[in-house]
């Protein structure tokens, strides 16, 4: 069942502080990296998430590949207001950040794969989106060190920024049966595990 609490809807919200903590308390660091999708102006595509299913997939495996560990959590939004066929995609994974530390490769792979999905050049159509999270060196990745004497703070932070996925605005007009998210399966959170938030914030993406 639904549940809409003001801005948010919780369902998201538990599913991305489920994923939040258990990827940052089970390996000692985590790389945590958003990317927006769209798709190309001036071509309708159907309506369904299947073209971002079949990106989703083939992207994961890659990462996995490379053994990232990878976990993540998308969303599917398009206002009832909006062209059909115009809806676009969040998605925020989380990599181990033993093995990278900067987000611009996993950017740039993941453009090419949603280029070759979409069957059209995705310049401009994959954004690596911003925070403002002062503790962090570069502002389009968070650093989550769980050794770290600020681990709770910054991990309060990222999920605060991540919860931007979970607002309810731009999530109605869906068609039958089309999902409006996903995740990575994890582990429910320990009660004394909770994380405070949300606090619904932009970045500097959409």
């Amino acid at each position: 069942m639904t549940y809409y609490n003001n801005d948010y809807i919780s369902e998201i919200k538990d599913t991305i502080e489920r994923v939040v903590i258990h990827s940052s308390t089970s390996r000692s660091k985590n790389l945590i990296i958003r990317l927006d999708f769209t798709y190309p102006e001036g071509i309708n595509y159907p309506d369904d998430n299947n073209a971002f299913t079949k990106f989703l997939n083939s992207f994961i495996k890659n990462c996995t590949r490379k053994g990232l560990t990878p976990y993540y959590v998308w969303v599917r939004e398009q206002s009832m207001n909006s062209i059909a066929g115009k809806h676009h995609f969040h998605l925020v994974l989380f990599l181990d950040g033993n093995i990278i530390q900067n987000p611009h490769k996993i950017y740039q792979k993941a453009t090419e794969l949603w280029g070759m999905t979409v069957g059209h050049s995705a310049a401009g159509l994959v954004h690596l989106c911003s925070h403002h999270l002062e503790t962090q060196y570069i502002n389009t990745a968070i650093q989550i060190r769980r050794n770290s004497p600020d681990f709770e703070q910054t991990l309060n932070e990222a999920n605060k920024w991540i919860q931007y996925l979970s607002k309810s605005y731009s999530k109605e007009g869906y068609p039958h049966k089309v999902k409006r998210y996903g995740a990575s399966q994890v582990p429910a959170i320990q009660q004394n595990a909770a994380l405070t938030g949300p606090t619904i914030t932009t970045g500097m993406c959409f």
